[in-house]
């Protein structure tokens, strides 16, 4: 678990450093952002289950939206779109199965695949919101790609919040049935 840890600092310094290339701002800021994410990996057991999920989908399914060199952002084309998507899929999603806690516990629970497709949706609802709704950052790529990834999380949260709701209360409300 160390590792995919450590994985996902440097994925996340990666993206950073990709994104301000050649400034050297942007390298400490890649240095010191995945410190942060070394030192929130190491204290997870003390915070929220699904720091792990949005830790992991933040480093490697981030890394998995960048686009190649040469290659269009996703506001140029519905394919370039797809792509960013398809990319963070393959990326993030073994890394989120894999090593958070709250995929582990819906795996126990026998609910891993209402989970993960709740979470699919979020993240895609997500993106396409910031993508049809949000104009384009003008020549920042750093400021496009946090807004999509701003919008990957908020998509994961809101699906969060809406299977508790559904799946999780009692007849009458008052407590959840299976904690998500």
């Amino acid at each position: 678990m160390k590792l995919l840890g450590l994985g996902a600092a440097v994925a996340l310094a990666i993206q950073i450093a990709y994104l301000t290339w050649p400034s050297s701002q942007g390298m400490v800021a890649a240095v010191i952002s995945a410190l942060l994410v070394c030192q929130l990996w190491s204290l997870r057991q003390h915070l929220n289950q699904h720091m792990d999920m949005l830790l992991l989908m933040t480093a490697y399914g981030g890394l998995g939206m960048l686009p190649l060199p040469g290659a269009p952002t996703c506001h140029v084309s519905t394919q370039a779109f797809v792509t960013m998507n398809a990319g963070m899929l393959l990326l993030g999603v073994p890394a989120m199965l894999f090593g958070s806690r709250c995929m582990a516990d819906a795996r126990r629970q026998h609910r891993l695949a209402i989970t993960l497709v709740g979470d699919v949706l979020g993240m895609l609802a997500g993106m396409a919101a910031v993508h049809f709704l949000v104009p384009v950052v003008a020549g920042s790529g750093l400021m496009h790609h946090l807004t999509m990834l701003l919008g990957m999380l908020g998509g994961m949260a809101g699906m969060r919040f809406f299977l508790t709701w559904i799946l999780g209360r009692t007849a009458n409300g008052s407590r959840l049935l299976v904690p998500l």
